[in-house]
């Protein structure tokens, strides 16, 4: 038994954690503070660094590029997972996303959003084949097809950059059906330019200008031209 343990049973016929718990108690608030000061000054120096540290990665992402492309993350979802939310928290991935946006408008660069249901992290880089599972414990794989070895993070950002050019491209303005061009399909009614015949049952035409067809059923028929013999 402690030299102290034996003090504080000798002194009163109380156990000795009340005894601790009595003596310490006029002193409790004012450690409480102290501690909660001290604790807040360390929070406070973390948060003005990780900010610092941000501001200086989302400046020199939107001067050395034109576009930036970032993953739209359900942080809500993930932080739901105990053994990563205080990761995710300290991360502070929202915020970063938040600087990278304000600065791109600044220098006049372009930041878009990639799905969040791509599965940057399964789908090789390589050859698109896409792996059913991936736990997180898996920091490298090889694809069972193209048998290329991926570091993960590096092929996910791979994926995410070309979905994003993908998405970047289609909302220029780039084609993504086939060429438009002049219908020559049956139409009640309209009128069908050129030399196509139709073939189809036989039916009234109507007049019309000349080098045209009328379709009144279906049956085209040559309409002679006004003023001709």
């Amino acid at each position: 038994m402690s030299r102290t343990r034996s003090i504080l049973l000798a002194s009163s016929g109380n156990s000795p954690a009340w005894n601790v718990r009595k003596r310490a108690a006029p002193n409790t608030g004012a450690n409480r503070s102290k501690s909660r000061r001290k604790v807040a000054v360390q929070h406070g120096k973390v948060s003005r660094a990780r900010r610092d540290y941000q501001h200086k990665q989302a400046l020199q992402l939107v001067r050395d590029n034109q576009a930036v492309y970032v993953e739209d993350l359900n942080i809500a979802g993930l932080v739901r997972n105990r053994k990563l939310a205080q990761a995710i928290h300290d991360a502070g991935w929202a915020q970063f996303v938040g600087l990278i946006e304000e600065k791109a408008k600044r220098y006049g660069r372009t930041v878009a959003k990639v799905s969040r249901w791509l599965p940057s992290s399964k789908t090789c880089a390589d050859c698109g084949h896409v792996i059913s599972a991936m736990p997180l414990r898996i920091r490298e794989w090889a694809c069972p097809e193209c048998m290329v070895t991926h570091d993960r993070d590096y092929n996910a950002a791979r994926n995410i950059l070309a979905a994003g050019r993908a998405e970047r491209l289609n909302a220029s303005g780039a084609r993504v059906s086939p060429p438009s061009q002049e219908a020559l399909g049956v139409e009640a009614g309209g009128p069908i330019r050129g030399t196509a015949a139709l073939e189809s049952p036989a039916c009234e035409s109507g007049s019309t200008s000349s080098g045209e067809y009328h379709v009144t059923g279906a049956q085209p028929r040559r309409a002679t031209p006004r003023g001709a013999g």
